[in-house]
């Protein structure tokens, strides 16, 4: 199935912006809870999908993945067919 990553990045101060990675996978469920698993696991940090998720966001990691059809309707913007409203 295809899925999602939305993760968040920030230094906490100057600058945020979400990064969207599309990905495909066989069990999700697992695939999540095999990266919280690697997360905690890990000293301070680990790279999931090559993003580096510390170990103060790990409550924020399963709610990170959605489906792509999911994704796409949720978040998608809608625009007049006219080419001057693009």
């Amino acid at each position: 199935m295809k899925y999602i990553f939305k993760w968040y990045i920030t230094d906490g101060y100057t600058y945020g912006y979400n990064i969207v990675i599309p990905f495909e996978c066989d069990d999700i469920v697992k695939f999540i809870l095999d990266s919280i698993e690697k997360v905690q696991q890990s000293e301070f940090n680990a790279e999931i999908l090559g993003i580096t998720i510390s170990k103060d966001d790990i409550d924020n990691l399963e709610h990170s993945f959605s489906k792509l059809e999911e994704w796409f309707e949720k978040d998608k913007i809608k625009i007049n067919e006219s080419p001057s409203n693009i």
